[in-house]
C-alpha cells in the first residue's frame, strides 16, 4: 500500500503502548508502600459554585430528560 492511500491509518494504534506499560503499572502498584498514596499530591477539586458551573448544571438538567426519553 502507498502511504497516502485512504486505507492506511495516519496514526499508529495505541494498544501496543498499553500492552507494554500495563506490567510496569501493575508492578509499581503492587510494590508501592501503603502510606505513599496517602501523602501523594492530590489535584484540587473545582468548586461547583461558579457562574459557569451553575449554568452548565442547569443546562444539563434541562437536557437530561430529553436524553432519557430518546434512550
Amino acid at each position: 500500500m502507498r502511504l497516502g492511500s485512504p486505507s492506511t491509518s495516519p496514526t499508529r494504534p495505541q494498544d501496543g503502548y498499553f500492552l507494554m506499560m500495563a506490567p510496569l503499572w501493575l508492578a509499581s502498584a503492587v510494590t508501592v508502600p501503603a502510606v505513599s498514596p496517602a501523602s501523594a499530591q492530590q489535584p484540587p477539586i473545582p468548586h461547583l459554585t461558579g457562574r459557569h458551573t451553575r449554568a452548565a448544571l442547569a443546562s444539563s438538567a434541562l437536557v437530561a430528560p430529553a436524553q432519557l426519553r430518546c434512550a
